[in-house]
């Protein structure tokens, strides 16, 4: 029994001396450059070979494919989620300053021209156009027009209407068929 002195430990001989799911786990955790079986077979004290068979058998590179695409998958997932509540933020930061700016003007507080309503509705427009930028092949339904209730529009009117803005525009208000509230004519 000469021969099984010399024998490395952890060879298939006697059994299984290590745990093979542990290998497979340093070897995934393996920097890519770094990333070999002689690496394994130094850290567990057994043979390239034995390591390169269960490798094969216990298809490690596959694995690690599958692990790298499903930690990319969930990358991406989380990165989506954080841009899409960023836009919504974003987009509630607007409206909220909308309103409070309606107000202001209402109060008399601030004045606004033809000029400020223009730069507002290019940076609505900014945004809009970014949130609707497609990340797959746009569909041919157009997307539905975002809905603010009556009250919020009556109330920018009203505001845009006491602040003479209106009719710097050549627009005014009138009273809508629906709930008497006021819409904006030529």
């Amino acid at each position: 029994m000469a021969g099984s002195a010399e024998r490395k430990p952890g060879s298939d001989l006697g059994g299984p001396a290590i745990d093979w799911e542990q290998a497979f786990i340093y070897y995934a955790s393996l920097p890519a450059e770094g990333r070999r079986y002689q690496a394994v077979a130094d850290e567990f004290g057994v043979s390239v070979r034995t390591v390169e068979k269960h490798g094969r058998n216990e298809h490690w590179k596959q694995r690690l494919q599958a692990i790298n695409a499903q930690a990319a998958a969930e990358t991406n997932n989380a990165l989506g989620q954080a841009r899409a509540e960023h836009f919504v933020d974003l987009a509630k930061l607007i409206e909220a300053s909308l309103i409070g700016y309606a107000e202001k003007l209402r109060r008399g507080d601030v004045r606004m021209g033809p000029a400020d309503l223009d730069r507002l509705h290019k940076l609505w427009r900014q945004l809009s156009d970014e949130l609707n930028q497609p990340s797959e092949p746009a569909s041919t339904d157009p997307a539905p027009a975002p809905t603010r209730p009556a009250e919020h529009t009556a109330a920018v009117i009203e505001a845009l209407l006491e602040t003479g803005t209106l009719a710097a525009l050549g627009l005014q208000a009138a009273d809508s068929e629906n709930d008497d509230q006021l819409e904006v004519t030529r």
